[in-house]
C-alpha cells in the first residue's frame, strides 16, 4: 500500500490527466459516429447500392399509391 500512495501522484500529472480526458472524449466521438463500428462499416458502393435499391422500393410503392 506504501508504493502505492508513493507512485500515485505521479500517475496524476497534468500531462497524463489531459491525455485521459482528450482520449475519453475522441472515443466517446469515434464511437458514436454512426457508420463507423467495425460490424456496420460499409463502402461506399455499397451504400449506394442500398440507398438506389431502397429508391426503386420506394418508387414502386408510390406508383401504386397513385393508381388507386
Amino acid at each position: 500500500m506504501g508504493e502505492f500512495l508513493h507512485y500515485f501522484p505521479q500517475a496524476l500529472t497534468f500531462t497524463n490527466l489531459i491525455t485521459l480526458i482528450l482520449g475519453v472524449i475522441g472515443g466517446l466521438i469515434l464511437g458514436a459516429t454512426p457508420g463507423l463500428s467495425p460490424m456496420r462499416v460499409m463502402s461506399r458502393d455499397q451504400a449506394i447500392k442500398m440507398f438506389q435499391e431502397r429508391q426503386k422500393y420506394l418508387e414502386g410503392l408510390l406508383k401504386s399509391l397513385k393508381k388507386k
